[in-house]
């Protein structure tokens, strides 16, 4: 049950990925491989390191304001090894891995939230599942100028039944040379059970989208809506 989980979340955030071909000729920066460490930009040049460090901040003050214990892989613009995001988590005995991200696309039409889970991590599965759908749930009313690919997203919805919430490895709709696994998401439970969940909130190369990424107001409500569904999930401290 999520409030038998101890008070305490793990937030990380960007930079995160490499480019990855797709189907339909579609080559989309995803979360798939941690070569590429300067994350996605906007098309005026919005950084994402930038942009998420500021909203998972924000999301740190939520929660501690609330009475939660909140422990950060990265502080400021520089990159975090993934193995060492998790040697961070579980010494500081983190109940659960939220990893927060953008999107971005060649074709800068697209914009839709998303957030991944590994689904052959089978010991912490259910409770992954969960804190993803919530957390898709939240940020998904937020998006500005949203186009998801019709397609695409019901082939990815479908294999989790959950909407917004996709699998990485080789229960994605890619085949495992497209889409490599997460490594934040196949490893957390490695050395104790410890849920995790990747969240693509947006994709920053929609111009929309990134102007209202500049957005002080916006930033907060897209924190809001984070911490509201990792509350959710942990219940009361």
């Amino acid at each position: 049950m999520a409030q038998a989980l101890p008070a305490e979340g793990l937030l990380h955030f960007g930079p995160k990925t490499a480019d990855s071909a797709g189907p339909a000729q579609v080559r989309e920066r995803t979360a798939r491989d941690s070569r590429d460490r300067e994350g996605a930009t906007g098309p005026t040049g919005l950084r994402e390191d930038v942009v998420v460090l500021d909203i998972a901040q924000r999301v740190k003050v939520n929660l501690e304001a609330r009475g939660y214990a909140v422990v950060q892989t990265r502080l400021d613009e520089g990159y975090i090894a993934q193995r060492t995001r998790l040697d961070i988590a579980i010494a500081k005995g983190a109940a659960i891995f939220v990893s927060i991200h953008f999107n971005s696309n060649i074709n800068q039409s697209f914009n839709w939230t998303e957030v991944w889970v590994d689904a052959e991590v089978t010991s912490t599965r259910a409770q992954s599942e969960s804190i993803a759908g919530r957390v898709a749930q939240s940020q998904a009313p937020l998006l500005k100028n949203p186009n998801p690919v019709s397609l695409r997203m019901s082939e990815w919805d479908g294999k989790s039944g959950i909407p917004g919430v996709v699998y990485s490895g080789h229960d994605s709709p890619w085949t495992p040379e497209e889409e490599g696994k997460i490594y934040v998401l196949e490893h957390a439970s490695d050395t104790r059970l410890m849920p995790a969940a990747l969240s693509e909130v947006a994709h920053l190369s929609n111009a929309t989208q990134e102007s209202a990424f500049r957005d002080p107001a916006y930033l907060q409500q897209v924190a809001d809506a984070i911490s509201a569904a990792i509350t959710q999930y942990l219940g009361q401290p």
